[in-house]
């Protein structure tokens, strides 16, 4: 969500080859390869909700 409240999607592609990533995941993006985005897992897709 940028600073006028509008979400952004983009395509992104496992930074770690043996990484899943799973769709509404949150992630982090941790950098850009020409078009190409890698991200990591922000690891609380898979804790229990409180």
């Amino acid at each position: 969500t940028d600073v006028h409240g509008h979400p952004h999607f983009v395509m992104v592609e496992p930074d770690n080859a043996d990484q899943i990533l799973h769709e509404s995941e949150e992630i982090l993006l941790v950098r850009r390869e020409g078009e190409v985005f890698r991200a990591i897992s922000r690891g609380g897709h898979f804790l229990p909700g409180l």
